[in-house]
């Protein structure tokens, strides 16, 4: 388990508003510079008669209502970016990548690890090992082994209070299943599913991660991530 620094919500809402804050001022900083126009002196203007003054009334309305339009839309475009790129910045990131196998010849015999890939902590970790399934595609001596969709039994060593930004956990699947002694397998496959709460949120969120066994050519198993 690893332990990172503690960061108040409220002190990181904080940031993120005065972040949010300073980029839209310096936005409508820009915006004015751009579209405030100078104004002339009255002296150099040339006289103007009454009609030619309704005239240009008539014209100059629809203009700046297509200025006042152009501002608001390049101004929503231009929170609507900040907050989109804050959001990738600092989104969580997770991975269960499958690390060194113990033993080459049982595909139970894999470690594997989550990753906190992400710039901040992520709480209340917990990881499950659920779908489990194995067989032995033998005709005469077949067998298969399945668990339920869950476990409700997560072992302690597969939660966290806390995962700090760049680190890992290793996990105790496969391990835990029970009967690694078994070693005639040829084939299988489990999922793992990560419960986390994010730094800046309040709730938790779940990501699932299938793998599926692989014997390669040589008689070593692997454990490929399965798309979904």
């Amino acid at each position: 388990m690893a332990h990172g620094i503690k960061f108040s919500l409220s002190a990181r809402i904080a940031a993120v508003q005065r972040h949010l804050s300073q980029t839209l001022d310096s936005f409508w900083f820009f915006l004015v510079s751009v579209f405030s126009r100078k104004p002339t002196s009255s002296e150099n203007k040339p006289p103007q008669h009454i009609g030619d003054i309704g005239a240009q009334d008539s014209q100059t309305k629809p203009h700046k209502r297509l200025i006042r339009t152009v501002e608001w839309v390049i101004g929503i475009s231009a929170s609507l970016l900040t907050i989109t790129g804050f959001y990738l910045s600092y989104a969580p990131k997770i991975s269960v990548d499958p690390s060194d196998s113990l033993t080459w010849y049982s595909p139970l015999a894999t470690t594997f690890v989550l990753s906190n890939e992400g710039s901040l902590d992520i709480h209340n970790v917990t990881v499950s090992a659920p779908n489990l399934y194995m067989e032995n595609g033998n005709p005469k001596t077949g067998f298969s082994v399945r668990g339920p969709w869950e476990f409700t039994n997560i072992p302690k060593d597969a939660t966290a209070d806390i995962l700090s930004a760049g680190h890992k956990m290793g996990l105790p699947y496969p391990r835990n299943f029970g009967f690694t002694a078994i070693n005639n397998f040829t084939g299988g496959h489990f999922t793992f599913i990560v419960r986390y709460r994010p730094d800046w949120l309040p709730w938790r969120k779940r990501e699932i991660f299938p793998f599926e066994a692989i014997r390669t050519s040589d008689g070593k198993w692997i454990w490929e991530p399965v798309a979904q």
